[in-house]
């Protein structure tokens, strides 16, 4: 048992060491899980992915509306309209999803993920637990405003084993060409499995 036991702290503090160099570098570490990646997909240039994570779901639409919700469902039956704190927004629209079951925890991939953020200089929007069902994040509201990944890719955020911990994170960079937003989601989705969505929208 206590061999099993220092094999797995050695697997997590390799993963955690590779976490941080491969965020902090802004590289995508190579790794043989990029094969299970579904086919024409591919991660994008802001983010990097972390070790051991692959994607689930992805797409891209170059010219498309994106509504960034900001703001609380106001009844379990209200719809992403009754939402006054969001911005539509129009441009190349990133969708990808990330799946690792490595026995990572939501708050750690969140974590590693900050990094990236800080280094993006982005200035921060919202960012939420997801305890609250109609709150960002929470169950409810997920199944609202992100309906449109299709039902795949919606209970990879929503099933979860530790609601509790599920973030909600926007943010918006300026650039000389223009702006862009992020809109993650990093959800527990199993003891061993966490589901991140990342949606990235480039205005012009």
């Amino acid at each position: 048992m206590e061999s099993v036991t220092m094999r797995r702290r050695s697997v997590q503090t390799l993963w955690l060491m590779g976490a941080i160099l491969g965020v902090l570098s802004g590289l995508v570490l190579v790794n043989p899980v990029h094969a299970q990646d579904i086919p024409g997909s591919k991660d994008h240039p802001f983010l990097s992915r972390l070790p051991f994570a692959w994607i689930v779901y992805y797409d891209q639409q170059e010219d498309a509306s994106y509504p960034l919700v900001l703001g609380t469902l106001p009844s379990d039956d209200a719809s992403i309209g009754d939402i006054e704190e969001k911005q539509i927004l129009k441009g190349r629209v990133t969708r990808i999803q990330y799946k690792v079951d490595t026995g990572m925890t939501a708050a750690t991939g969140y974590h590693q993920y900050g990094y990236a953020i800080e280094r993006g200089k982005l200035d921060t929007l919202l960012a939420r637990k997801g305890s609250r069902t109609r709150a960002p994040g929470g169950s409810v509201w997920l199944k609202k405003v992100f309906a449109s990944l299709g039902d795949d890719a919606l209970d990879g955020l929503v099933t979860s084993s530790a609601p509790s911990q599920r973030r909600y994170y926007a943010g918006r960079q300026v650039r000389d060409d223009g702006e862009m937003y992020l809109a993650m989601i990093v959800n527990q989705y199993s003891e061993k499995e966490v589901r991140i969505q990342v949606d990235i929208i480039e205005l012009k």
